[in-house]
């Protein structure tokens, strides 16, 4: 009796590890409209080049922060926009977008 018990909970578990997924991937399929139309060569050059630049331009963002950081201090509006020009967009383009989209 302990053993068909036994194996009624581990096929519940599976089952119930299994079945979602499967759900959220129709729900998925509805709901997303990004289609991804990176060709390879995009994300090659995304890659070797773009990418790299990406990374130089970061460090660019931080040492110029560092040197406007003193003028800035001073313009208490700018602050934000100087850390989001200089940091945010670069490790953004760099960081997290897609392989091979809009470079």
């Amino acid at each position: 009796m302990k053993k068909y018990f036994f194996i009624g909970l581990v096929l519940i578990f599976i089952f119930g590890l299994l079945i979602p997924p499967v759900y959220c991937q129709e729900s998925y399929k509805k709901t997303s409209t990004r289609k991804s139309t990176t060709s390879g060569e995009k994300m090659i050059i995304d890659f070797l080049v773009a990418r790299p630049l990406g990374i130089f331009s970061c460090a660019v963002g931080f040492a110029a922060t560092l040197v406007t950081a003193p003028f800035v201090i001073f313009s208490q509006d700018t602050s934000g926009r100087v850390v989001d020009e200089f940091l945010t967009k670069p490790g953004d383009f760099t960081f997290t977008r897609p392989l091979g989209e809009d470079i």
